[in-house]
């Protein structure tokens, strides 16, 4: 039996400690820790955890400013890694190996989310990694890339590089390129399709690209962010990582990325929404284990 009383699933032994950090809940035979700041899982001495499964994913990117009736690129979703058994890793990836832990303590870092960005001020904030220490080394999730600032003519239109990649903003100029995705965290942003017709691209998520603008006018909806994943880690399913929109003239669905999510920021738009594109959402690391 456990510490709390309870038989363990498969094995029964006796615990002198249970391991500590983030907060702890319990889903059937799991215990779960999340973390939503920085913090430390601890294993206790006396204790080795095996098959240990994980979500790590980083800080989404904020979206790109917008000048001149030109969008702002959406900011790029944080990198998504886990090794959860049948779940779906960042770019369509088989989930990673689960990970024993030993006795000690193993820091967390969660990555804040790009900061968005004014008219004229360049690139998106590129969010910041996520990382879960362990035996054998840091698992990290990479931050998602700043969207590219809508613009007549200049610098900084193109979507920078990340967990996922930022989209691309309109100009007047040739087309921009949007910042790629990192292998096995998460997909490429979008980017124009047309120079000059003010539509820019979404930024990338951990299960899709981000959307291209299209060949006419902005139209009235936002034109959408790569698709986030679905992760049941905490034995609910939640989606993470979903790349930051371009919004359409609608108005008043400009959204930043939701805290510990890892989402992109909403690009900015200068005509009936706000020029300065949205911060991205923080990121999130997760562990469960059976005892």
């Amino acid at each position: 039996t456990n510490s709390d009383f309870g038989a363990s699933n498969v094995v029964t032994h006796t615990t002198t400690g249970l391991p500590t950090g983030g907060t702890i809940t319990t889903s059937g035979s799991y215990r779960i820790h999340s973390f939503t700041s920085a913090g430390t899982f601890v294993v206790p001495t006396g204790t080795t955890l095996s098959n240990v499964e994980y979500l790590v994913v980083a800080g989404g990117g904020g979206g790109g400013g917008s000048a001149q009736g030109h969008q702002g690129g959406g900011g790029g979703a944080g990198g998504l890694r886990t090794s959860v058994v049948g779940a779906t890793s960042g770019a369509n990836s088989s989930p990673e190996s689960r990970v024993t832990f030993t006795a000690g303590s193993y820091n967390v870092t969660i990555g804040a989310g790009g900061v968005g960005r004014a008219s004229g001020a360049g690139y998106g904030g590129t969010g910041v990694n996520s990382g879960l220490a362990t035996p054998s080394g840091t698992i990290t999730s990479n931050g998602g890339g700043g969207g590219g600032m809508g613009q007549n003519n200049g610098a900084s239109r193109g979507g920078l590089n990340g967990g996922c990649g930022g989209g691309a903003a309109s100009s007047d100029q040739s087309i921009a390129a949007p910042g790629s995705g990192t292998a096995g965290q998460g997909y490429d942003g979008g980017q124009p399709t047309c120079v000059g017709c003010g539509q820019g691209g979404a930024g990338g998520g951990a299960g899709g690209s981000g959307s291209v603008g299209g060949s006419g006018s902005v139209g009235q909806n936002n034109t959408p962010g790569g698709a986030g994943l679905v992760n049941n880690i905490t034995g609910s399913n939640v989606t993470y990582a979903t790349g930051g929109d371009c919004p359409g003239q609608g108005g008043g669905n400009q959204n930043p990325g939701a805290a510990n999510t890892g989402n992109g920021g909403d690009g900015g738009y200068s005509n009936n929404n706000s020029p300065t594109g949205q911060a991205g959402g923080s990121g999130i690391v997760i562990v469960r284990y059976q005892l």
